[in-house]
C-alpha cells in the first residue's frame, strides 16, 4: 500500500463541481495489511461528520470528507463481524488531487483529526504538494 495508490484512487473520485470552476478530489485508503477500504469526499452529509465538526467548531453542514468516509466503511465491516470499531491497527493514506490532476496538500482538518482519534488511528500519510 502506498500514497501513490491513494492518488490514483482520488483521480477516480466522481465528485463534480457545484457552481465552481475547480474542485479538489480527495481519496482515502485505510489498511491493516489484510483488509483494505477506500473512501472519497462527497457532497453528502453524515451525522458523524456533523458530530466531529461541532466538536471542533467547524460549520455543522459540512460534507463528508474522505477520511471519515473510509473510517465509517471499515468500522461498519468490523461491527458486522462482531468486532470492535477500533481501527488502531490501520494505516490511513489520504490524497488530494486538483482539477488539473496534480496532487496537493491533503492534511486532515480538525474535524477529521477528531474522528481519527476516536477511531484509534494514529498513523496518517497524506499528499503534501
Amino acid at each position: 500500500m502506498s500514497l501513490e495508490r491513494a492518488v490514483k484512487h482520488a483521480l477516480k473520485n466522481p465528485i463534480k463541481a457545484k457552481g465552481r470552476t475547480s474542485i479538489s478530489r480527495f481519496g482515502a485508503i485505510i489498511t491493516d495489511g489484510f483488509s483494505t477500504y477506500y473512501g472519497w469526499n462527497s457532497y453528502r452529509t453524515h451525522p458523524l461528520q456533523a458530530k466531529f465538526a461541532a466538536q471542533t467548531g467547524t460549520p455543522e453542514k459540512i460534507h463528508v470528507h474522505a477520511e471519515l468516509s473510509v473510517c465509517i466503511q471499515a468500522a461498519k465491516t468490523y461491527l458486522k463481524y462482531g468486532k470492535k470499531s477500533d481501527l488502531s491497527g490501520f494505516r490511513l493514506y489520504v490524497a488530494r488531487v486538483l482539477a488539473n490532476g496534480t496532487p496537493a496538500l491533503a492534511k486532515p482538518c480538525d474535524s477529521c483529526l477528531a474522528a481519527l482519534i476516536e477511531f484509534g488511528i494514529n498513523e496518517v500519510i497524506y499528499t503534501e504538494s
